[in-house]
């Protein structure tokens, strides 16, 4: 197989590729005994295989799409593994084994080695069942689908809902086995382990006795609400990961129904809907099929347009139990934004991780982005003196102060410079760029800009560092640019132009990290950023140079003088170098 696509016209990512990550990766566990999934449809095309029903619709292309199809997809039943499946085709293991990868990475295989007894009562129907098996790689937590009717059967949930969900509610449930579904009694504590359903519409006495019971407990509470031709889901409030129970309580509003209201058992237009959704949000948390969309947030759904839209709930900034460091301040901070933000884009605990999401890192669109790159293609170019690791070294030992054009060329390549094929110890890998400070996804989110003044061999100027070619590119013709930025920065030519001016300036290109990242992107860029001028201390210490950080912040608002229009959007570091130190450059 040449490639693997899970959209009409995406690019695929070739079966050699995925084997090796498939290998060489400890978040992926290929299937010891390999079974196709239940519910699927395989369907021949012109150019190949597509498999449907899954989790994403698959396209297996190339010669060997038809084959794999023919001799291998009718022996994927649990029985055989890789050796078993080598012989019963007559292949060798390592082209089975590739085989299998890609249609592991694929999602279309579980695990018959790893099938749990079945739970003790009805289980899910059947129908359920199969909806488990073809839907495994939503969040790939299960190894096989078995362990998903497990979960259910394990589950406790207590309903403090209006009489017209009841009913729906367990129904929904009982079709995935889940059978431990009771009204939680007035005054009842809800049993350890157990997940709580609160509806905004009961008295308010009884939200907040539930409120604070689970609070207590440290039990799962989910809120929701229907009225006004609106369902709201959630927050889902999971004391191990989302803000606290008091805080999602303070995000909402109570809007109790009179007691006939809430009493009435008789559905309104979207009583059902209501419980669907519900129901669909205890089955993605209780049997870890696929990611949870209310945890820690909230959903609204339109019922006359059918939109949704998501809400993200974060703790209130003095919440002692979100922030046990509160207690004890005398005030709340200033600016409560970071909470929020460092909040809103944490990681879950391990016990709620969904392994599918690693996945993202190898799809080609995300791979692609690794080699995207600035271009001032009419722009004057200053090429570099090479730098190597050799050449560093050098540089470190020679006892002759390095010249100013040598000295840069080695702190741009270290901090936010390529590889070369000379670097001894590397093997230059044609599939990804091989930088030498460690970035985000390999992304290379910070850009270097010099800028320069009196600097020997250098002109004067804004330059920008191109990793690629390991040039310098003149941003600017305009002296006055230069002396903008320098002014922003506060560091004039203080000693009267007698010394050489050199600064640096990182910037994250946040907006190219956001396509792979989404909003976790600005914690990239400036992660990215703190590792680049690790590299950079490193470097400026080992050729005798000074440095010093400056306050990027004032840089901002020149931001386009910096980079352009189409440059960077976050500027995220600013450093001086100095010709003082243990050695000095000429």
């Amino acid at each position: 197989m040449s490639a693997l696509a899970g959209e009409p016209g995406q690019r695929g990512t070739p079966a050699a590729v995925v084997a090796a990550a498939v290998s060489t990766d400890p978040q992926f566990r290929l299937p010891v005994r390999p079974q196709l999934c239940r519910g699927l449809h395989v369907v021949d095309t012109p150019d190949g295989v597509v498999i449907d029903g899954g989790a994403e619709r698959q396209h297996l292309r190339g010669a060997s799409a038809s084959t794999l199809r023919r001799l291998l997809l009718p022996l994927l039943d649990g029985s055989r593994d890789i050796a078993g499946l080598a012989q019963a085709t007559g292949w060798r293991e390592p082209v089975v084994h590739q085989a299998v990868a890609t249609l592991y990475f694929a999602g279309v295989l579980e695990d018959a080695a790893q099938t749990v007894p079945p739970p003790e009562g009805e289980g899910p129907s059947e129908t359920a069942a199969v909806w488990m098996s073809r839907t495994l790689d939503c969040a790939r937590v299960h190894p096989h689908s078995s362990h998903a009717a497990l979960a259910a059967a394990r589950a406790r949930v207590r309903l403090s809902v209006r009489a017209s969900w009841q009913q729906p509610l367990r129904t929904a449930l009982a079709d995935l086995g889940i059978t431990d579904v009771l009204p939680l009694a007035p005054g009842e504590g809800a049993p350890e382990g157990a997940l709580v359903v609160a509806d905004l519409a009961a008295p308010r006495a009884t939200v907040d006795r539930i409120v604070e019971e689970t609070a207590r407990r440290g039990s799962r509470l989910l809120l929701a609400d229907e009225r006004d031709g609106q369902v709201a889901v959630g927050p889902l409030v999971d004391p191990s990961a989302t803000a606290c129970a008091h805080c999602a309580r303070a995000s909402v509003a109570l809007r109790p129904l009179p007691p006939e209201g809430f009493l009435d058992a008789a559905p309104t237009p979207g009583a059902v809907t209501a419980a669907g959704l519900i129901a669909e949000e205890l089955r993605a948390l209780l049997l870890r099929g696929e990611p949870v969309q209310s945890l820690g947030g909230r959903l609204v759904v339109d019922l006359a347009d059918l939109s949704t839209t998501p809400y993200k709930l974060t703790p209130e900034v003095g919440c002692r139990t979100c922030y046990p460091t509160a207690e004890g301040r005398d005030g709340l901070p200033q600016e409560d934004g970071p909470l929020h933000y460092e909040h809103a884009v944490a990681f879950p605990p391990r016990h709620l991780v969904n392994p599918k999401a690693h996945q993202h890192h190898f799809r080609p669109e995300n791979v692609g982005l690794q080699f995207e790159r600035l271009r001032y293609p009419n722009n004057p170019r200053q090429p570099l003196p090479d730098a190597s690791l050799t050449d560093l070294e050098k540089l470190a030992a020679d006892a002759q102060q390095p010249p100013w054009p040598e000295a840069l060329a080695a702190l741009m390549r270290f901090t936010a410079g390529l590889r070369g094929p000379g670097d001894e110890g590397e093997f230059t890998d044609p599939t990804r760029v091989n930088r030498w400070a460690p970035t985000g996804g390999n992304l290379g989110s910070p850009h270097v800009y010099a800028l320069l003044r009196g600097v020997p061999g250098l002109p004067d100027g804004v330059h920008y560092y191109d990793a690629a070619d390991h040039t310098l590119t003149a941003m600017h013709p305009h002296t006055e640019h230069l002396d903008t930025l320098l002014t922003a920065l506060g560091d004039g030519a203080e000693d009267g132009g007698t010394r050489p001016g050199v600064h640096l300036v990182l910037a994250s290109d946040v907006g190219r990290v956001a396509r792979k990242y989404g909003p976790f992107a600005y914690r990239v860029g400036n992660l990215d950023t703190g590792c680049a001028l690790a590299q950079l201390a490193l470097t400026a210490r080992a050729i005798g140079l000074a440095h010093g950080l400056l306050d990027p912040h004032p840089l901002q608002r020149h931001r386009e003088l910096l980079v352009g229009a189409a440059g960077p959007a976050l500027i995220t570091a600013a450093v001086r170098l100095y010709d003082e130190g243990s050695g000095s450059c000429r």
